[in-house]
């Protein structure tokens, strides 16, 4: 909640924490819930519920890892 509010300013990034706080629970989902670089575009200051993703959690960047063939002298 913390980083919310140091992005965005109390009043949005309250609302951005308050909905990442309401995800954290024994049934939601597991992993990283990063805060999001950009609001919704649907966020206006007098609908503050949609600053906050409330059903779903955001996903971290996906890495993808090159094959290695063996023999191509990388794995010395």
């Amino acid at each position: 909640m913390d980083e919310a509010i140091d992005r965005y300013g109390l009043w949005k990034g309250g609302w951005v924490g308050l909905a990442r706080l309401c995800r954290c629970h024994p049934f939601g989902t597991s992993g990283l819930d990063l805060v999001p670089e950009e609001l919704p575009d649907a966020a206006r200051w007098y609908m503050p519920w949609r600053y906050g993703r409330w059903k779903t959690c955001n996903r971290g960047p996906t890495y993808v890892c090159e094959a290695v063939e063996p023999g191509d002298g990388a794995s010395r």
